[in-house]
């Protein structure tokens, strides 16, 4: 839920911009993480359980102009501003792998404390204790 409206906030300052922007990937299964993973060119450095997105706490957005997903990389740095705004830390922002379209909750720990919870009692806990 917080997640939820953070990026319904993120999306809003960005429509006060000018800009449209869709959510493209939010809950990802490890599967389709290790999928992403194997993909080039390199979309992500994260295997399945070690994505924020596994354990819904990411979301991914992408800019919409003219009716078509655009991935001109230049539009991608104002998500920065919107998430900080919005209370959201961005994936551009970080310093080995940047990647623009992605926003998380922020504080979150590493992915070796949520695995354990999410194999014992699934989203459900991760939630309820990350949330």
């Amino acid at each position: 839920p917080a997640l939820a409206h953070r990026a319904r906030k993120l999306i809003a300052f960005a429509k006060a911009d000018g800009y449209e922007l869709r959510v493209t990937q939010g809950l990802r299964t490890f599967k389709e993480q290790d999928d992403l993973f194997k993909k080039r060119p390199k979309v992500t450095n994260a295997r399945g359980g070690q994505s924020m997105h596994n354990y819904g706490l990411a979301v991914d957005f992408a800019f919409v102009v003219n009716g078509k997903i655009s991935w001109d990389d230049k539009l991608y740095t104002r998500i920065g501003k919107w998430a900080l705004n919005a209370g959201l830390e961005w994936g551009g922002g970080w310093r080995k792998f940047k990647d623009m379209p992605h926003v998380q909750l922020p504080g979150l720990p590493n992915y070796k404390t949520l695995l354990p919870i999410f194999q014992k009692s699934g989203l459900a806990a991760v939630w309820s204790k990350f949330n």
